[in-house]
């Protein structure tokens, strides 16, 4: 799903020369022909031989056709009722093929791919293609679970990305690939066959998605139009962003925000502080942290004890300590092994 295997791209019968695309089980037949061309995991390579294993596994692990499967898991609960495997559906577009010399550019062929449906074969068009995109969102939407398709740890995994490009302006996850585009970042994947190019690309900061398709081949139409939409959609949702309005500390909280070290003399600074209308943990510059985002300190049932949300830390408690006064004297953090005492 990351095209990392460093197998041989295609099936070894030049099925994009050719239009004749082998089935399932002639593709595992000829499966002995095919080579680790590269050392896997060593480079990204797009691999459409991989995707049509993928499917097949689909296939054994459910039981149905991977066409089958589709259509009820995926298609049928997200309403993508335009969308399937139909070569002969009327409603198809007519594909074309790029013509240099010519005013009227060739229909191209549109083949049945045969067993390569799951790298090359479903149709669909741009209002379905949104549901696709609108679920990528929809990552704790109780009201919908049934048409969730997908967990929302499922989806955080499918979008977290695993590589990236020395550049650092490529990266990718399962199944999508992320580009960096100054401070904006887009979630993307495209397909082509003779005759058609498509793109599907999402901003999820601000949940805005573009699906762009063409129904001729051989240009980057799709690609182009669709980060560019999403360059022009992207700056104005940021316009319209505005600041929260800034929520006062509870008295019960404000004894916490403050300085905290763990040797008088030579130590990390940690600071408790009031940010965005929560608690929050945060590390000052110091050349002897590593810098980390400030983690939100999230509540407990016990009024002196916390959880940090993120970071080094995530997962473990964070427990206030008082003198007979009532005044706070100190945080245990408790993975670290040490008392933090209050400093300012």
């Amino acid at each position: 799903m990351t095209h990392r295997t460093g197998l041989l791209g295609e099936a070894p019968t030049e099925v994009w020369a050719s239009m004749n695309f082998p089935s399932v089980a002639e593709i595992l037949a000829m499966l002995p022909k095919v080579e680790m061309v590269i050392e896997p995991d060593s480079a990204f390579k797009y691999n459409n031989l991989a995707f049509v294993l993928l499917g097949e596994v689909i296939a054994r692990v459910s039981g149905r056709s991977y066409r089958d499967y589709v259509r009820r898991q995926i298609l049928a609960p997200l309403e993508m009722t335009s969308s399937g495997f139909d070569v002969d559906n009327p409603r198809n577009a007519t594909g074309y093929m790029p013509e240099r010399y010519n005013d009227v550019p060739e229909v191209s062929p549109d083949p049945n791919t045969n067993g390569y449906l799951a790298a090359a074969g479903l149709r669909s068009c741009v209002s379905d293609l949104a549901k696709w995109i609108e679920l990528q969102f929809r990552t704790k939407a109780d009201s919908r679970r049934g048409a969730q398709v997908l967990s929302g740890k499922s989806l955080g995994e499918m979008h977290r990305i695993t590589y990236v490009e020395p550049g650092w302006l490529v990266g990718y996850g399962l199944t999508w690939w992320a580009s960096r585009f100054g401070e904006n970042i887009y979630h993307h994947h495209g397909g082509s066959v003779p005759g058609f190019l498509s793109m599907v690309a999402f901003n999820k900061p601000h949940k805005i998605g573009v699906a762009v398709l063409t129904n001729k081949q051989g240009n980057t139409a799709s690609g182009t139009i669709a980060f560019e939409a999403l360059e022009m959609l992207t700056a104005e949702a940021k316009k319209e962003v505005r600041p929260p309005a800034a929520r006062p500390i509870p008295e019960r909280l404000k004894p916490l925000v403050g300085r905290y070290t763990g040797m008088p003399a030579f130590g990390p600074i940690f600071h408790i502080e009031w940010r965005d209308g929560g608690l929050r943990f945060a590390i000052p510059q110091d050349p002897f942290m590593m810098p980390a985002p400030p983690a939100a300190l999230v509540a407990t049932d016990k009024a002196n004890v916390f959880v940090l949300e993120a970071g080094r830390w995530a997962g473990e408690p964070l427990t206030f300590e008082f003198d007979s006064a009532g005044r706070v004297t100190a945080f245990q953090l408790s993975s670290h092994g040490g008392t933090f005492k209050k400093i300012d």
